[in-house]
């Protein structure tokens, strides 16, 4: 029987910039360089406590395939980011390696049809 922990990631609601010398990490604001704006990824659910080392282990695996990513705590938890132009080919990469990607749900209107 496979063994394999699944993992549950979510997308943060706000889009980020870097700033002194990409060590500092704001949030993106209209008049920020788009090419630099980023989205960031946590972890949600982990029991074992050792979130930054799979945070960790993703940020190389993405690097493996030329994805420019870092990793940054926002609210004392490790964060995965990467600039947007990148969302598309990271979530068709995360899916792949099994990972499970939580959605937000963005309407008043909340129904069950089976």
């Amino acid at each position: 029987m496979n063994s394999n922990p699944i993992f549950i990631i979510q997308r943060l609601s706000d889009f980020y910039t870097r700033q002194n010398n990409n060590k500092t990490l704001v949030l993106f604001t209209s008049s920020g360089n788009a090419v630099e704006k980023l989205i960031g990824f946590q972890l949600l659910d982990v029991r074992d406590n050792d979130v930054f080392s799979i945070i960790k282990d993703l940020s190389g695996k993405l690097s493996l395939i030329n994805i420019e990513n870092a990793i940054f705590i926002v609210n004392n938890q490790p964060c995965l980011f990467i600039q947007v132009r990148d969302e598309s080919t990271v979530y068709c990469y995360l899916k792949h390696l099994g990972i499970a990607i939580a959605e937000s749900l963005k309407s008043d209107n909340y129904y069950c049809y089976i």
